[in-house]
């Protein structure tokens, strides 16, 4: 079995990550798995020759981040490796959605603030095997198709940045024990115990029951979603081919699709060319449930020339001859 640093080396140069000189930013928390990644770049920066950027966001949630910002600070320091932080009260920008996507709204907006000024492409951030295996599970929990399985990929894009986890491959238990024996020191997140979080209730319930079923159930669980993934990418080539076929004008928050294209369409197809649109003109698809999709099919396939339905954040108009899907905010 391949060890820590040649999984992360491997993963590096099977996805063609990165290329000399490059200027990147790191996500750098204080916790171990950042803390690892931020270690491991260190250690091999001689080999991949990168410019290093540190970057921290301070959520100001518990009493212990500004002592997790100093850490990280001086880590960085003592590495050589420049930092940059920013903090926030995230509770005072919290919209009612979920504290959780409020945090990771802002940390991800910090991040790609830091790409852009320092006129970086590349974001790498310290995801690892047990992330993608509770995502896929907290997935499955609340509902999903091919697309949540994909879960986490190794090189994925967000706002033109690439963004890179290269230690997707690697366990928490080899990451901890990895710092161990490089004698690295990290902070704890004590919300990270908080069982009122379902995804803290996977890792510390579920995933050791799934485990005394299959020791090798977080492997098995990232196959699905590789598998998942892949076959994700591929229908979603398909998918995208037969929107722009049907697509008959897209204009600022609007898109206007062939109803007669639609209605010789598969409901499999159907779906996903709706989630192409809704994600074109609304620019994501939180919220936008299956429910919802087969309310807009129910609305294509009736025998009402004219209609329309309300969908979150979206609004659905049937005309005899398209289907509109309009952002409703």
């Amino acid at each position: 079995m391949k060890d820590i640093e040649e999984l992360f080396l491997s993963a590096i140069e099977e996805n063609s990550m990165f290329k000399p000189s490059e200027r990147v930013v790191l996500g750098v928390s204080g916790g171990p798995d950042s803390v690892c990644l931020l270690n491991l770049f260190h250690k091999y920066n001689s080999r991949l020759k990168l410019n290093i950027i540190s970057a921290h966001f301070n959520h100001s949630l518990r009493k212990e981040a500004s002592d997790e910002e100093k850490f990280v600070r001086d880590v960085c320091a003592n590495l050589g490796v420049r930092f940059v932080s920013e903090k926030k009260k995230v509770k005072d920008y919290f919209d009612g959605d979920s504290l959780e996507q409020t945090a990771r709204r802002l940390r991800y907006d910090f991040f790609l603030s830091v790409c852009r000024r320092h006129k970086a492409k590349k974001l790498v951030l310290a995801h690892h095997l047990d992330d993608l295996v509770e995502t896929v599970l907290l997935r499955i929990i609340r509902g999903s198709g091919l697309l949540g399985l994909r879960a986490i990929m190794p090189v994925s894009k967000f706002n033109k940045i690439l963004v890179l986890r290269p230690l997707l491959a690697i366990s928490k238990k080899d990451i901890i024990n990895w710092l161990k024996r490089e004698r690295v020191g990290y902070v704890i997140d004590k919300s990270n115990f908080d069982e009122t979080f379902l995804r803290n209730n996977i890792r510390k319930n579920l995933l050791p029951l799934l485990e005394k079923l299959n020791p090798n159930v977080k492997e098995a669980i990232a196959n699905l979603s590789a598998t998942a993934g892949l076959d994700y990418d591929f229908l979603y080539s398909l998918a995208y081919k037969e929107y722009e076929q049907a697509l008959i004008s897209l204009r600022g928050r609007s898109a206007k699709l062939d109803l007669a294209r639609l209605d010789k369409m598969h409901k499999a197809l159907f779906f996903m060319i709706l989630r192409i649109s809704a994600s074109q003109v609304k620019g994501n698809l939180r919220r936008l449930e299956l429910k919802h999709l087969e309310n807009v099919y129910a609305l294509a396939k009736n025998n009402h020339k004219t209609g329309g339905i309300d969908l979150p954040d979206l609004r659905i108009e049937k005309t005899p001859e398209f289907l509109e899907i309009k952002f409703s905010l």
